[in-house]
């Protein structure tokens, strides 16, 4: 870059350009970015709404798919439910319900248990205060 007059003019760096896809082989929109002067990181898309860092993930995600596909601006949003998370957790789920019943069973003997011990020390006790009443 130069400040002189009638020098070169200024150009548009990598970190200061749209890094939203566009196409195959890692093109980019290439717009210039505005920065905010605010802290933090700074943004790598330009001010289009659809530039957007979840929307550049899927671009890239479905570059990769696609092989060499066509832009990328046509892209569409797809909802696609995966089903093996939802199975996992449907496992992870009935994991945890078998755990809890387990947990609940275990806590009842347990409860049971201190409660007959009570009971017996009551027992003696009574047995023992009766003995001294005497």
């Amino acid at each position: 870059m130069s400040d002189e007059p009638g020098g070169p003019a200024p150009t548009t760096s990598a970190d200061e350009a749209c890094q939203f896809p566009t196409g195959p082989g890692g093109t980019t929109c290439g717009q210039p970015i505005e920065r905010s002067g605010t802290p933090g990181r700074p943004s790598r898309y330009c001010e289009r709404p659809e530039h957007t860092r979840a929307r550049a993930f899927a671009a890239r995600r479905a570059l990769e798919r696609d092989g060499a596909g066509g832009a990328v601006e046509t892209v569409t949003e797809e909802v696609v439910a995966p089903q093996r998370p939802v199975s996992d957790g449907r496992a992870s789920f009935g994991a945890l319900l078998a755990r809890f019943d387990d947990t609940v069973a275990h806590t009842q003997r347990t409860a049971a248990e201190q409660q007959a011990q009570l009971a017996a020390i009551l027992q003696r006790a009574s047995a023992v205060v009766a003995t001294v009443a005497d």
